[in-house]
């Protein structure tokens, strides 16, 4: 949402000068461009309507154009989620922390769980508690529902027990397995059926 905004205020503010530079310079120009294109569109689109099929159209169009101003000040004033979580078993003092170092925490554990390739840990703070999400690729032939659930008990275990952390909801676990390496054929086979192959062909025949 940060990059939309900062594109959004600076197209907006782009337009803004330009309209009011030429405002300012020519604004009769300005006003005959309005004024014309009001025109063309009065003509080409309600040309054939009722005044009260106009003003309903002018209406909708008005709530949605409302609609769009709020849904932007919403996204823009409604409060994110944190880059650090306070620890809830602290009592000497109030210890933040930051939810890298326990997407970090998350991903040792795991990765060190047999039959497990890859994860990809995210951590994200909300009402002061963590809300983690992981996607997981295993060897070929695990079982992806029991590895799922050893996945999530040790996410829980590195957030609650070592890390003092809330949990807000379950982990949410993705798991995906990956596919077996196809079984590379050895020198010594290779070299047996080469053998073959030069016995089977023609005029290979001893007299």
């Amino acid at each position: 949402m940060n990059l939309f905004n900062r594109v959004f205020t600076i197209v907006s503010l782009v337009v803004l000068t330009l309209f009011g530079v030429a405002t300012l310079v020519t604004p009769g120009a300005v006003l005959l461009f309005i004024n014309s294109t009001a025109s063309f569109i009065h003509v080409s689109v309600f040309a054939g309507a009722s005044d009260a099929g106009r003003i309903a159209v002018r209406l909708l169009l008005a709530i949605v154009f409302i609609a769009m101003v709020l849904m932007l000040m919403w996204l823009e004033t409604r409060r994110g989620g944190s880059r650090h979580v306070d620890v809830a078993k602290s009592s000497g003092g109030q210890i933040r922390i930051h939810t890298s170092d326990v997407e970090e925490r998350i991903a040792q554990q795991v990765d060190a769980i047999s039959g497990i390739l890859t994860c990809r840990v995210r951590v994200n703070e909300r009402d002061r508690a963590v809300i983690a999400k992981l996607e997981v690729q295993s060897a070929p032939g695990v079982d992806l529902v029991a590895k799922g659930e050893e996945v999530a008990a040790i996410t829980r275990i590195v957030v609650q027990d070592q890390l003092g952390l809330k949990l807000k909801e379950k982990p949410v676990v993705t798991m995906r397995s990956s596919k077996p390496k196809p079984i590379a054929e050895t020198p010594a086979k290779s070299s047996r059926n080469n053998a073959v192959n030069t016995n089977d062909a023609p005029g290979s025949d001893k007299a």
